[in-house]
């Protein structure tokens, strides 16, 4: 920890360099499992965001009127709001820092799903959905890079990994908050009927606190090294690495319808569970295969599973095929934030991130729509349709580049 961030004395080393270099001093420990924690509070957050509205479109569509134009509307309203903002959030992230865009994202996610939980109107709701999906975006992209840039080269791409894998346990916790709120029939009425909650209502109010969790965690964490090296602040680089290092040193010194069966609930924690392998291994082989070579492996694995559900004869057939490449997608994201997060620079990093994942939005608006459209006309269309997009994926990776050239 005695380099000094900055000093222009040795031509030969960058202050980047030197930086990279004092964190691998630092190694991994108690710093980096708290921001593991942290960076885990803001998954569920994010995840809860986008899959909160298919859990209480069924307790609410009768209490708010909604139509099925309606209900697609309040499913995409978070999407829609997340393509708003995910580009200039990326842009501001780059120039003013990361800290403050998540303190701003995850507080902003609990202030409007507090609202929407209170909402008595659909048009309420929506309104408020399409805010969430817009702080969705400002945190998400800002997370994914903050905590990569506290990690030097050895361990960043398992932390990435790492993080990604929280969307998989995130999900195991989304579906049983629904199954042990949205189950219950609750009812609390104020102002002689004026003002009423209902159970989808005490849901929200719920999901809200994961949000305040990480709103509240992302505060008390520093501002990201790396962002404040591009600012020439090294006296703050330098206490941030201090911090850094004694922290991880004392670890040495650790009417209406029916509601959703059991089976819905169970079937999606069985694939957030099923989740969670492929990132363990992933995260172990990731050094030593590379990951060009797992992401062509896991592209192929991909586009065969989705391909064995036209052939599957059994329920749980289609839900093991099903895991097994929601799984296998999962890791191939995370390997994607780590590729980019290796191939472009600081000063550019989130809003290359933020790029990503509006791309990722428009595919999954494009997908929500052409789904059902594409089954209809034939039920192989769109299962051969997604293993060819993946067969596509993968000839373009053989392209990447093994390793960013020095």
């Amino acid at each position: 920890m005695e380099h000094n961030i900055g000093a222009i004395g040795n031509d030969k080393v960058t202050p980047m360099q030197e930086l990279n270099e004092a964190l691998g001093k630092c190694k991994f420990g108690r710093f980096h499992i708290h921001l593991l924690f942290v960076s885990f509070a803001g998954s569920v957050a994010s995840v809860l965001v986008t899959h909160t509205t298919s859990y209480l479109i069924t307790s609410a569509e009768c209490d708010l009127n909604m139509d099925l134009i309606e209900k697609g509307m309040l499913n995409a309203s978070p999407y829609l709001g997340s393509l708003f903002s995910s580009v200039l959030a990326g842009f501001l992230t780059d120039t003013f820092g990361r800290k403050r865009f998540l303190i701003l994202g995850f507080g902003g996610i609990f202030i409007f799903t507090l609202l929407a939980g209170s909402s008595q109107t659909y048009e309420v709701l929506l309104t408020a959905k399409f805010f969430e999906g817009m702080c969705f975006a400002i945190s998400l992209s800002a997370s994914v890079t903050y905590i990569s840039e506290f990690c030097h080269n050895e361990i960043r791409d398992r932390l990435v990994v790492s993080q990604t894998s929280f969307a998989a346990i995130a999900q195991i916790i989304s579906t049983a908050m629904a199954w042990g709120i949205l189950t219950q029939d609750w009812r609390v009425v104020f102002l002689d009927g004026k003002f009423v909650l209902n159970t989808w209502n005490f849901y929200l109010f719920a999901v809200s606190l994961w949000s305040f969790l990480a709103c509240i965690l992302y505060s008390r964490l520093p501002e990201s090294p790396k962002y404040l090296l591009t600012q020439k602040k090294y006296a703050k680089v330098r206490n941030i690495l201090i911090e850094i290092y004694k922290s991880n040193r004392c670890d040495t010194a650790s009417v209406c319808p029916t509601k959703s069966g059991t089976e819905t609930y169970t079937n999606n924690m069985i694939i957030g569970l099923v989740s969670l392998l492929p990132h363990f291994i992933t995260g172990a082989l990731v050094n030593k295969v590379g990951k060009k070579a797992l992401l062509v492996t896991l592209c192929l694995i991909s586009a065969g599973a989705i391909s064995g559900v036209r052939w599957a004869n059994s329920r749980t057939a289609v839900v093991a095929l099903f895991s097994l490449d929601i799984a296998i997608t999962q890791s191939i994201k995370s390997l994607i934030q780590a590729v980019t997060i290796e191939f472009f620079p600081t000063a550019v990093r989130t809003l290359t991130i933020s790029l990503v994942m509006t791309f990722a939005r428009i595919g999954t608006l494009v997908g929500n729509v052409l789904f059902p459209i594409l089954l209809d006309i034939q039920c192989i269309i769109p299962f051969f349709s997604m293993a060819g997009i993946m067969t596509f994926v993968t000839l373009v990776t053989l392209f990447l580049p093994k390793k960013k050239e020095k």
